[in-house]
């Protein structure tokens, strides 16, 4: 028990000071920047009240950025976690031609979101390659200005980014599926079921933690 103990308490010895340099670095900035939120931007700060906050929600592009970073979460997330999903299990599984699909979707994010863009500017203009291929197939109503109508742009930025993302979080979703116990897909196997099965019933329960922190990781992103 004495040991117990000691081994709890070197823990917590070495715990405390990582808390305590967080928690300072949480609450500081949470005040500083509360702090600043009462004062104007100007070069002699001077003490404005609330003012700064009505500004903000009396102003129209406030509630469109907020609208657009909703309709992102929604579909871009849902989106990525599925494709993470189906594609680790894929490659986890070996499926004929799977190392090469690992390097091919790992391309789209090692590519700076510079060339990125540019790509996708080049790509999706109103006369770009995307519309020109799709008039040429008599698909000329879905030759749309993807980039320049704000009701579609926002579609078309959540698809990019599932396109640049899906890469490394299939990497982490796999490296996940490689902590588990061949044995219980074994015994699965053995019991008849198919890959459906044990992609619901085996592979998600062990992603479930993975799912969750990379929920977090593209909200913050």
């Amino acid at each position: 028990k004495q040991f117990v103990k000691k081994n709890h308490l070197g823990r917590l010895l070495f715990f405390i000071p990582a808390a305590i340099v967080f928690a300072y670095g949480i609450i500081y900035s949470s005040i500083r920047l509360f702090t600043v939120s009462l004062q104007n931007s100007g070069i002699n700060t001077i003490f404005v009240g609330l003012e700064n906050y009505k500004r903000v929600l009396t102003d129209g592009f406030f509630y469109e950025a907020i609208r657009n970073n909703l309709i992102l979460i929604v579909v871009v997330i849902p989106l990525l976690i599925s494709l993470c999903i189906v594609f680790s299990s894929i490659i986890y599984d070996k499926v004929h031609g799977a190392k090469i699909f690992q390097f091919i979707i790992i391309i789209p994010y090692i590519l700076s979101v510079t060339i990125v863009g540019t790509l996708f500017s080049f790509l999706l203009q109103k006369n770009g390659i995307i519309n020109e291929l799709l008039r040429k197939i008599g698909l000329d109503f879905l030759a749309l200005d993807w980039l320049g109508n704000s009701d579609i742009a926002i579609f078309t930025i959540a698809l990019i980014i599932v396109w640049k993302e899906t890469g490394f979080g299939t990497i982490l979703f796999l490296s996940r599926l490689e902590t588990l116990l061949p044995e219980h897909k074994d015994a699965m196997k053995v019991d008849s079921a198919n890959k459906l099965q044990i992609l619901w019933n085996l592979y998600l329960p062990h992603l479930k933690p993975i799912i969750i922190f990379y929920t977090i990781l593209v909200i913050k992103r």
